[in-house]
């Protein structure tokens, strides 16, 4: 080969290495889009919200992916068949969910609007008169809400009430050598910024276990942050460049150690397990439905998911060890040979958008077969694909949990105790027997009506409906129906 020709294919080789190694004829039929809220008021002030800037951030990266999938005439990226008319019918190819948080909940919707572009939907009768929504350039778009006691939850945010997790990431790290250290090392800096807390924001980090330390390096970052971006009328001082710059630093290892992934610890990286135990389910559906449901699936969550799918996924270069950006996207798509649409061979297409800036890229990470991506994750225990494997792992007080617990006590002095299915028995006289018998009823008699319940014989327990009016430019009608404790499994 001459050495014209050969630089001619190590440059194609470079600049198409997914094409060679995938053959480059996939196109999209589904996506998974996990995104970070936009930006917001700090965390150490409570009752946190989406700032306009926020809303803005988010109303942008719908429009992104709106162009992505929709109307960029993007070969191999738009998705076939998915058109702004049919995205308005309700035919449940677009779902957007969010947990029940304001935050979270207005950043969804900001998607939302600029996803849908205020596109409004209209009906043609028989006489082929068009009626439009008389929402005019807004739309009722629809957002599926979690409270965070509710099972759904776990997929959106599996760290949020798993105690055995956050027991652990904080044992593990807060008495780690590396902890230590740094901490020892930054307590002169973190004395430095005391003059930036006005009286009552310090009252508030003083009650968190470690006050102004590095133990807290991410609540005081963020803090300082909005700070900077957003002056007050007091006259407290703002940090400069390089203080905020060494705030972040920190706030980065800090959150970096605390959602790293170890294979030897099942309850590392939970908030990407139970993620990517929900995207290889939702993407499945899609091709049992034969792409009728689930094209496009917006999941809203925080920072430190993102985090530990950085680690899960084996993201170790230096630009995944960092907070990523408000508005920031984890991008699954699912692609299909563009000369075979019935192949079930598939690809999984995983790519990172740290941003939401006109200039900020969507950059690809990982290519492979879906099937051969979901059974490593599976082997290598990366995937939660059930509430009752979550409730057992993190050994979670959550009140659908106790659907999973089998575990029944009765405490009587001198009488039977059954634990895990087993029966200890020891003596007792007649009247406790009468009792035993009595509760003995009564457990068998819940189990029986539990058992018919989850076959869908006996419906119980509280059912919520929820709606509200939320985001910038569009309605978004919130629902969940779903009950507290009693939920199918």
């Amino acid at each position: 080969m001459s050495p014209i020709s050969l630089t001619a294919a190590v440059l194609l080789a470079s600049i198409l290495p997914s094409a060679i190694a995938h053959g480059g004829h996939g196109h999209v039929v589904s996506t998974v889009i996990f995104h970070r809220h936009g930006d917001r008021t700090p965390k150490l002030l409570g009752n946190t919200h989406l700032t306009p800037l926020g809303q803005s951030q988010l109303f942008d990266s719908g429009l992104f992916y709106r162009t992505r999938y929709i109307t960029g005439n993007n070969h191999g990226v738009d998705i076939s068949d998915l058109e702004e008319k049919t995205i308005l019918t309700g035919r449940n190819e677009v779902n957007v969910y969010s947990p029940d948080e304001v935050t979270l909940g207005m950043s969804a919707s900001s998607w939302a609007s600029g996803f849908y572009d205020g596109a409004a939907p209209y009906s043609q009768l028989s006489d082929n008169t068009n009626v439009t929504s008389p929402v005019g350039d807004e739309v009722y778009a629809v957002l599926h809400s979690t409270p965070a006691d509710y099972k759904d939850a776990i997929w959106l945010k599996g760290d949020d009430g798993c105690t055995a997790s956050e027991k652990a990431a904080v044992s593990a790290y807060f008495d780690s050598v590396d902890f230590l250290k740094t901490e020892k090392s930054s307590a002169t800096f973190y004395s430095s910024l005391k003059k930036f807390f006005p009286e009552d924001a310090l009252a508030k980090l003083n009650e968190l276990e470690g006050g102004l330390s590095f133990r807290n390096a991410y609540i005081i970052y963020d803090y300082l942050y909005f700070r900077t971006q957003y002056p007050t009328s007091d006259n407290t001082p703002t940090p400069s460049e390089s203080e905020l710059s060494q705030a972040k630093q920190l706030a980065d290892q800090a959150e970096v150690a605390l959602n790293k992934y170890d294979p030897k610890n099942k309850l590392s990286a939970i908030s990407a397990r139970t993620l990517l135990g929900r995207v290889t389910s939702l993407l499945e559906a899609s091709i049992k439905s034969d792409f009728q449901t689930n094209r496009v699936t917006y999941l809203s969550g925080s920072y430190d998911t993102i985090l530990s799918l950085f680690s899960i996924l084996g993201l170790d270069g230096e630009q995944y060890k960092h907070i990523p950006e408000y508005g920031a996207s984890f991008v699954f798509e699912l692609l299909q040979d563009d000369d075979d649409d019935d192949d079930d061979d598939f690809d999984l297409r995983i790519s990172f958008r740290n941003g939401t800036a006109e200039s900020t890229s969507l950059k690809n990470l990982i290519e492979d077969e879906f099937d051969d991506l979901k059974e490593d994750w599976e082997e290598e225990g990366k995937l939660i694909t059930s509430a009752s494997q979550w409730c057992t792992l993190c050994n979670s007080d959550r009140e659908f949990c106790a659907l999973y617990d089998d575990r029944v006590v009765v405490e009587k002095a001198g009488v039977a105790t059954l634990e895990g299915g087993k029966c200890k028995k020891e003596s007792m006289n007649n009247a406790n027997a009468g009792v035993i018998g009595a509760m003995v009823t009564l457990v068998v008699l819940g189990a029986s009506l539990a058992a018919a319940w989850g076959l869908g014989f006996v419906a119980f327990g509280r059912r919520r409906k929820q709606e509200q009016a939320i985001g910038m430019g569009a309605v978004t009608k919130t629902v969940s129906y779903e009950s507290s404790v009693a939920e199918r499994v």
